[in-house]
């Protein structure tokens, strides 16, 4: 990891108040950019460890600013280092602390992007999708973009993630070049404007 990106997880780890990435947080790196290599493309540069695993879509949108984000993740840290990074973005999330009432949120408002923790005691991330899949069908509308934000390092469960239909997976600890990585690959200027 460069410099750079280091720099960026610590800024967003202060101003969430949590406290520096603990030593094996980012273990699941190799396995992360093995499963990114079999998924066929890693998004971003140096220090961004985004990987895309469907093909590539955009959302026209004016600004990010203005996008729907649901967060959801059992541990409140990671959820404040979310929070975090995303404001530095100028966007606002809906934080949510488990996967039942991340599919709530999604029953009651509409989301353009969803940050979805694996690993959740009370409905994990892949089941969680699932059901907000099946939600957004019955509304008739389209499938929005999914992340899996993940600490495993474990190849089959980066399988299973894939095959669960994510749009990205990003290991943990997220950076703030993973998140500007992230908006770069999905958000596109609405035709017209400026």
């Amino acid at each position: 990891m460069d410099d750079k990106g280091q720099s960026a997880r610590v800024d967003a780890t202060a101003a969430s108040g949590a406290g520096p990435p603990q030593a094996g947080e980012g273990a699941g790196e190799e396995a992360g950019k093995e499963a990114g290599k079999e998924a066929g493309a890693a998004a971003g540069g140096p220090g961004v460890r985004l990987q895309r695993l469907r093909a590539a879509r955009t959302l026209p949108i004016d600004d990010v600013a203005s996008m729907r984000v649901l967060v959801a993740d059992d541990n409140t840290t990671n959820r404040l280092v979310l929070a975090a990074l995303l404001g530095r973005l100028g966007i606002e999330p809906l934080s949510v602390d488990g996967g039942l009432p991340a599919v709530r949120a999604v029953e009651r408002e509409r989301f353009d992007l969803l940050l979805l923790d694996i690993f959740m005691p009370d409905l994990d991330g892949i089941f969680a999708l699932r059901r907000m899949r099946e939600i957004l069908r019955a509304r008739g509308e389209a499938p929005v973009f999914a992340v899996a934000v993940t600490g495993t390092e474990a190849a089959t469960d980066h399988r299973m993630i894939m095959a669960a239909g994510f749009d990205f997976l990003c290991p943990k600890p997220v950076s703030l070049d993973d998140m500007r990585a992230l908006f770069a690959a999905i958000a596109v200027p609405m035709s017209g404007s400026v």
